[in-house]
């Protein structure tokens, strides 16, 4: 029985490597699907032709990419091996490797700088919106970062935000990816039916995604460093909501609130703040401009309420003087400023 499976796995192995593949092409491709990455790079040195193609079009690259071996990959890369070659279905190892959170490579891929950000799978897509499709997080950041278009359409009328809503379950790993896509500049785009991702989040009862969408405007990232007396004043207020000392927190407020009752039985209502971190920029608040010019933290507390998962605390400048005047807001849902 053994000596049976044995042969069908030669006849398989003889089928898959084709006539054409004769020498070191064959020795490649093979080497290459075992992951093993002294005897690629033997192979490499000896001049092995990088862009043979198996019967499905793929090169050793992408096999290696679809294999995840990370250490192949980055020595064919550095070898010169094309990342954006398509197979028979147009796949590449740039755009494989962004689809299914093949990171490792991806990050290979993009520090070639050969990459193209602009190639589309066969369904029109970019990289980006099977990755959100997926619930790859780390994989949406990483191309976000590249500067894949946030907003492109695939040939269904799905950008990477409908993908992530629709496709998705809902879960918080999904709530982070819409979060990073909308901070991204990803807009609320209807599909070919006419309904945003905003509109089919509310339909699945995604109720936190819908907050997340919801609650965006026209908004960029400050890269810059925030000032001094900046990061001395919003820390004061952060501490102050963390302590739940609202009168410390309202005496941080430059101006009187219009709502003081309502954000007062709020504020008293939330919990979840001992995750605060002040000196962490990037791990539970939001540096942000808005469109007029005025700067923004933007907070997302957990809130009580379980038809009304979050509480949105902004902190507005609404000064350009040395000692920045703040403006503080607590929203729930939608705030409008």
């Amino acid at each position: 029985m053994i000596g049976r499976w044995a042969g069908i796995a030669l006849v398989v192995m003889a089928a898959w490597v084709q006539p054409a593949y004769a020498g070191k092409a064959s020795m490649l491709m093979q080497a290459v699907v075992a992951g093993d990455v002294e005897q690629v790079r033997e192979i490499v040195r000896s001049g092995a032709d990088l862009e043979v193609r198996d019967p499905q079009g793929r090169t050793a690259l992408l096999l290696a990419t679809r294999g995840d071996h990370v250490g192949v990959a980055e020595l064919l890369i550095e070898a010169g091996a094309d990342v954006n070659a398509k197979d028979s279905i147009e796949d590449t190892p740039y755009l494989y490797a962004g689809a299914e959170g093949r990171d490792d490579i991806l990050k290979l891929i993009l520090a070639s700088g050969r990459a193209n950000l602009k190639d589309t799978n066969r369904y029109g897509g970019t990289a980006l919106i099977p990755a959100a499709h997926h619930g790859h997080l780390s994989t949406v950041t990483l191309l976000i970062e590249a500067g894949v278009d946030v907003n492109h359409i695939n040939r269904l009328g799905w950008t990477a935000l409908m993908e992530a809503v629709i496709l998705g379950d809902g879960s918080e790993n999904y709530r982070y990816i819409v979060d990073a896509l909308i901070w991204a500049g990803a807009r609320n785009l209807p599909d070919n039916e006419g309904k945003t991702p905003l509109e089919h989040a509310r339909e699945r009862g995604y109720g936190e995604i819908a907050v997340i969408i919801g609650t965006a405007r026209d908004w960029r990232f400050v890269d810059e460093v925030p000032s001094a007396a900046e990061t001395i004043r919003i820390g004061e207020i952060l501490e102050s909501a963390k302590d739940k000392d609202w009168n410390a927190f309202t005496a941080l407020n430059d101006r009187p609130f219009n709502n003081a009752q309502a954000a007062k039985e709020l504020f008293e209502k939330l919990d979840g703040l001992s995750h605060v971190q002040t000196s962490n920029w990037k791990t539970d608040l939001d540096v942000v401009v808005v469109n007029d010019g005025h700067r923004i933290l933007r907070l997302r507390l957990p809130s009580l309420k379980p038809d009304e998962p979050y509480a949105i605390l902004m902190v507005m400048n609404v000064g350009e003087a040395e000692t920045p005047v703040f403006d503080l807001m607590v929203f729930m849902l939608e705030p409008q400023f």
